[in-house]
């Protein structure tokens, strides 16, 4: 497996970029991680994809390898964050991946840059501060940081992302299909949420069960299969347009 990890150059509009990490070849998958955590979430994901794809794994600002950059203050500027590496990348319009508040990330992006997003994948999806938990943050995060709990500020962090991100009013305006995996227990704003979508699957997470480390067997089924029908809608509709 090739991997090239990369410290992208200043932008215009930041004093650095973020750190991105980039695996494989082939149609390019993004993947983004939740407040705690960082890309390293993402590599049972990785392993499993990009023999296929071409998976952009990104640190967001204050996490990871990008701990170093000031902390975002909005999903907003998560979002600008991302879709600076994928023009920097030069990379067409990708499937990207949002796990947790990683999710809001990725409806943030095809929602401000629709042409830089051709499909949405959302695992476990925490679009609304409803039902935080005392760390703030999944398990799934707390045992890839150290097997121990996020500190308080962190999961303050997450809560105010949250509390300041509104997407009622144009989720349902969102054109990309959507494959969701949410846990059978999730709660009631987030699932009426996702309802709104215009265009979306649901694959459910037993609530025993968690989408990654490591992922779970029946999600990277389902992923596959879904990526493979839009692999196959996409290039019917080319053939037609020809």
């Amino acid at each position: 497996m090739s991997v090239l990890s990369l410290r992208l150059p200043a932008t215009a509009r930041r004093a650095s970029a973020v750190y991105c990490a980039v695996y494989g070849s082939g149609a390019p998958l993004v993947m983004i991680h939740g407040i705690g955590g960082s890309g390293t979430i993402f590599q049972p994901l990785v392993d499993e994809f990009s023999g296929n794809h071409q998976v952009i794994v990104p640190d967001l600002r204050g996490h990871g390898n990008s701990r170093r950059l000031p902390a975002a203050d909005s999903i907003e500027r998560l979002a600008d964050d991302v879709g600076d590496v994928l023009a920097l990348l030069r990379c067409g319009p990708c499937t990207v991946v949002g796990h947790a508040e990683g999710a809001a990330v990725a409806l943030q992006l095809a929602q401000q840059q629709p042409e830089a997003v051709d499909a949405l994948i959302l695992l476990e999806p925490r679009l609304t501060a409803e039902r935080e938990r005392a760390s703030g943050v999944s398990n799934m995060v707390r045992a890839f940081v150290g097997r121990q709990a996020i500190g308080a500020p962190l999961a303050a962090s997450a809560t105010a992302l949250l509390e300041r991100f509104d997407c009622r009013q144009w989720i349902g305006a969102i054109q990309q299909p959507v494959l969701c995996a949410m846990r059978a227990d999730a709660g009631d704003t987030g699932r009426a949420l996702v309802r709104r979508l215009r265009s979306h699957d649901q694959h459910v997470i037993g609530a025993g069960e968690a989408a990654l480390t490591p992922p779970a067997r029946r999600l990277v089924v389902a992923m596959r299969a879904w990526l493979g029908r839009r692999t196959a809608t996409m290039l019917a509709e080319s053939s037609e347009a020809r």
